[in-house]
């Protein structure tokens, strides 16, 4: 039942299956004040599921503050992910 002030993911969302999207509103549960997302949200592939992060956690009261897509990482490894901010707000 312990919730975190922040919780971050970064390239670990993508990789949860599309039939275990209930673990969204498990980890929203978790979420005290903030949800920091950098996710790939366009492959898809057999290990990478595609999804609009902003759409999923917005339906867990998670509202999105902030949302940049990475073009110049320094390895170019991040190019094309998005960074999202999500604030929880009351229900």
């Amino acid at each position: 039942n312990e919730k975190f002030d922040l919780i971050f993911s970064m390239a670990t969302f993508e990789h949860i299956p599309y039939e275990s999207d209930e673990i969204f509103n498990e980890i929203s549960g978790k979420v005290k004040k903030y949800l920091l997302t950098i996710e790939d949200e366009s492959s898809l592939t057999e290990r990478h599921f595609a999804r609009n992060y902003e759409d999923i956690f917005g339906k867990f009261n998670l509202e999105q503050v902030k949302k940049r897509k990475i073009k110049k990482s320094p390895d170019e490894a991040l190019d094309g992910f998005i960074a999202r901010l999500f604030i929880k707000v009351k229900s």
